[in-house]
């Protein structure tokens, strides 16, 4: 059991000790004690197990320059995908510093039509330069952080992005509630995911 200290102070980060590391297949639960109650409770919880982590081989940046003003970077993922269904997210990071910074921002995607199959560039993710935080230069070190994610977490990033994306047609109806694993109530998600990176540097 470890006792997670908000830190700094009312900045809503509470982190594990540096070496903290999980274990794939071992069940991981949250255990949130408030001190003052929320709709009547002080106490939330929620569980998961943490799938295996696979090893990516490489990934390989193509510009898109008809895509937009300014055009898209498009990042491919090399890997072997294991026998069994696995769900994956993909995050990331230009000089490691994060770019997917929010949720609607993270790659996902089951193993549906390739399972157990060498993968051979499967995008990842799309930076449109015209957005500053996704420009990349020259010299650039780009990382993508592979996740292996449980099917519910899988389920609710999808929910996520149903949520906050323009809605076709127009004037659809409101979608449902998104997943949430957290008892009494809970709003949110406690994910525990295995996480692999794999770097390249971006030529010109």
């Amino acid at each position: 059991t470890r006792t997670l200290i908000e830190k700094p102070a009312n900045s809503g980060i509470y982190v594990t000790p540096g070496k903290y590391m999980g274990t794939p297949g071992k069940k991981y639960t949250l255990n949130i004690v408030l001190k003052d109650a929320i709709n009547g409770q002080k106490v939330y919880t929620a569980s998961e197990i943490m799938p295996k982590s696979y090893k990516p081989d490489s990934i390989k940046m193509n510009f898109h320059s008809d895509w937009g003003k300014k055009g898209f970077w498009e990042i491919q993922l090399y890997l072997q995908d294991p026998p069994e269904t696995n769900f994956y997210s993909f995050r990331g990071y230009r000089n490691d510093t994060l770019v997917t910074d929010t949720l609607n921002k993270v790659g996902m995607s089951d193993d549906k039509f390739f399972n157990n199959t060498y993968i051979r560039g499967m995008t990842t993710l799309y930076w449109n330069q015209e957005h500053k935080s996704e420009k990349t230069h020259s010299g650039d070190k780009i990382t993508l952080q592979v996740g292996s994610i449980t099917k519910e977490y899988y389920t609710f990033l999808d929910e996520i992005k149903l949520e906050v994306e323009p809605k076709n047609p127009l004037f659809s109806g409101p979608t449902s509630n998104v997943s949430t694993n957290i008892s009494n109530g809970g709003f949110g998600y406690f994910s525990v995911c295995a996480m692999s990176y794999v770097t390249t540097i971006k030529k010109k």
